[in-house]
């Protein structure tokens, strides 16, 4: 299997990339920082499987961007992804000729299933994005200043050891903190809650 990950973030970039490899080694993954670059890859790159999208970088223009992936390059499935999920954009995506949209926060075995239900010919639309909108991620978590502090940390690749002694605590409140923050963000570990931070805007990237 190879395909592309569009998302104008490194650091969610490397964490899906790392994420779907975990579960499946043999992808071949190629990665571009704007929509953009990621056209101008798959017209290089004829044997692609798929392509996988972030919904909000730039050049998508309201999802336009998939109507023209679609159309340059019809035998290339498109996934939309992201962690602020609307079900206005998920319907406005599928019209556009979109063959998936998943939430940044699902797990790698479940992502790989996906992205090979989509290569088979199959559409994969979660329950959860055809029932009520959701808000946006930004603002919700309600994180306290030293969990906003530990999240930051962690945005920047650090470790447990690293960030305690940058924050002057134990390692053990780290880790606290760390589970505190996992369950207000709706995450199940680092990569995720990197995802999610960066995707929302919680901190800006360098």
């Amino acid at each position: 299997m190879k395909l592309i990950i569009a998302d104008d973030h490194d650091l969610v970039r490397d964490a899906l990339k790392t994420l779907i490899q975990r579960d499946d080694p043999e992808v071949d993954i190629l990665t571009a920082p704007d929509f953009h670059a990621a056209l101008e890859m798959a017209a290089q790159h004829s044997d692609l499987d798929l392509a996988l999208l972030d919904v909000y970088m730039p050049g998508m223009e309201n999802l336009e961007g998939v109507r023209r992936m679609v159309s340059d390059h019809p035998d290339l499935p498109v996934v939309l992804m992201s962690g602020m999920v609307r079900r206005g954009d998920v319907s406005r995506a599928f019209e556009m000729g979109a063959r998936g949209f998943i939430p940044k926060t699902m797990n790698g075995k479940t992502l790989v299933s996906v992205l090979h239900l989509v290569m088979s010919g199959g559409r994969y639309v979660p329950d959860i994005l055809l029932t009520d909108e959701q808000p946006s991620q930004e603002g919700k978590f309600e994180l306290s200043p030293r969990e906003m502090e530990v999240l930051e940390q962690l945005v920047k690749g650090l470790a447990n050891k690293v960030i305690a002694r940058n924050l002057h605590i134990e390692e053990t409140t780290v880790k606290l903190h760390l589970r505190s923050l996992f369950k207000k963000m709706n995450v199940n570990n680092r990569t995720e809650a990197v995802i999610v931070a960066m995707d929302s805007g919680l901190f800006a990237q360098n």
